[in-house]
């Protein structure tokens, strides 16, 4: 097991580490792109978006890769892909070379997880699965932590452009360590055609198991991964107004409580297990703690604060125990194609909630100093729902309710979990002039939209004094 860390896990995480990297920079960098570039919030959550957009078009054909391939070649090409993006987005003078390059850079990366879990289901006994799962999931979260502070100090002596064309190279040679010290295992390949392999990733979909345990990690995972990529810095500059370096500190007090969760879900899963719990239940578990702890939040029991936005980061990222489940349910030759048939979903989710938050976000007029009004950003968060469309007749329904001095009326219903409903009904009390405590409430209650129906948080949201406050895209009548 110790060679099996050192040549197989260690290539791996140092990717994978990088992968989360590129994903959440943007949180910190977006004020330097706005500026240099001259890009807005919808063309900053595109060009952000775009990374998700890829990864997740490419995790089915992925997972046939993986499984026939094995995660060393497919990775390691993988991983220059990504360093070419890299290099293309420090050369990038517009939006769409930026995009682009984006684009690479969410392709390269797509197999940093899905790779080394097949790895380690190759490499490491079952029941060590979970615990590895969390180390390596560790990983990205050192990559969010230095994407974070160590990122905001290196714009003091750097820019942008020279950030990118430092982790170009860097991924460069990740990807010749992959390709070099990895071994091979050739009895874990897939055999049979490819149209064998394609027609098992239908299995797979139709597989009710999957269907019990996926949505709970695509319902908090892609939300979580578009604020967390995105949209918790320009929140925390905007709407809490806080520093740079104050914003800073809260994305990496959110990044330390990702890896505190990820490396005690290995230790969560045993417990449970040892109590006469299956993986599924066990998954289970770790949607509740994730809902509970947005809902404290919601429900303002406890004051914003560094331990907040932490714990949230911390239950969050225990849905990942859904990937264990997976490995305990499919055999090793479908291991990948499951992976990635999860995958597609979580960061489909993710792509649309990061693009269409900046979209919402850029129906209001900016200020003179470029911000947007918070209630720009309640809006992107409460309307968006997991639906654009959804968020786009939202939008008309306020201009006209405006017009007519009325208040908000609720659109139509998504399917409810009565239990999570009753528990926001007692829970979720918003005061009518209700400032910042109300906006990090917005933050933790759009994930849950899919859960308890998209016109509960708007009941709620409606008895804000700044709810009738009109888009400008979709209001000629208002300056």
């Amino acid at each position: 097991m110790a060679r099996a860390m050192l040549m197989v896990f260690m290539p791996f995480a140092c990717g994978y580490f990088f992968s989360y990297f590129f994903r959440t920079v943007n949180a910190v960098v977006a004020p330097y792109l706005r500026q240099d570039i001259g890009l807005g919030p919808a063309e900053l959550g595109l060009m952000s978006a775009a990374y998700f957009l890829t990864f997740a078009a490419f995790q089915i054909p992925l997972g046939l890769l993986l499984d026939r391939y094995g995660p060393r070649r497919v990775q390691g090409t993988l991983y220059c892909v990504a360093a070419l993006g890299a290099l293309i987005f420090a050369k990038g003078e517009s939006l769409t070379m930026l995009v682009l390059a984006r684009a690479m850079i969410g392709f390269g990366v797509s197999g940093g997880l899905m790779a080394a879990l097949k790895a380690i289901v190759m490499w490491f006994p079952l029941n060590r699965i979970a615990y590895i799962n969390g180390w390596y999931m560790a990983f990205g979260g050192l990559g969010v932590l230095a994407a974070t502070g160590p990122v905001d100090f290196a714009m003091r002596i750097m820019d942008w452009r020279q950030m990118f064309m430092l982790l170009a190279a860097v991924t460069l040679v990740i990807a010749a360590l992959i390709l070099l010290v990895v071994p091979e295992r050739p009895d874990s390949a897939t055999r049979g055609s490819l149209v064998s392999q394609i027609r098992e990733i239908g299995q797979i979909y139709r597989d009710p198991y999957f269907w019990r345990i996926v949505p709970l990690m695509f319902t908090c995972s892609g939300s979580y991964l578009a604020i967390q990529g995105l949209w918790a810095g320009p929140w925390l500059l905007e709407v809490d107004g806080f520093s740079q370096a104050d914003t800073a500190l809260h994305l990496t007090i959110m990044a330390v409580g990702m890896i505190v969760g990820v490396m005690g879900s290995g230790l969560l899963a045993a417990g449970l297990q040892r109590l006469g719990f299956d993986m599924a239940e066990v998954c289970g578990f770790a949607a509740v703690f994730s809902i509970l702890g947005m809902l404290l939040l919601i429900s303002d029991i406890l004051p914003s604060s560094y331990f907040l936005w932490g714990y949230i980061g911390l239950v969050v990222a225990l849905t990942i125990l859904v990937f264990a489940a997976l490995a305990h349910h499919f055999p090793v030759s479908q291991a990948a194609r499951a992976n990635t048939a999860a995958n597609v979903l979580v960061f489909g989710m993710a792509f649309a909630y990061q693009w269409g938050i900046g979209w919402m976000i850029e129906q209001w007029p900016v200020a003179a100093d470029g911000s947007y009004p918070k209630i720009a950003y309640l809006w992107a968060f409460f309307g968006g729902d997991g639906d654009p469309g959804h968020g786009l007749h939202m939008v008309h329904l306020a201009n006209h309710d405006a017009a007519q001095g009325s208040r908000l009326k609720p659109v139509r219903r998504l399917p409810t979990c009565p239990v999570v409903s009753k528990m926001l009904q007692k829970l979720v009390i918003f005061p009518r002039n209700a400032g910042s405590e109300q906006t990090s409430a917005a933050l933790a209650a759009w994930p849950l939209g899919p859960l308890v129906g998209s016109d509960h948080g708007f009941r709620h949201a409606q008895r804000s004094a700044d709810i009738c406050a009109v888009p400008r895209a979709l209001s000629p009548d208002v300056s």
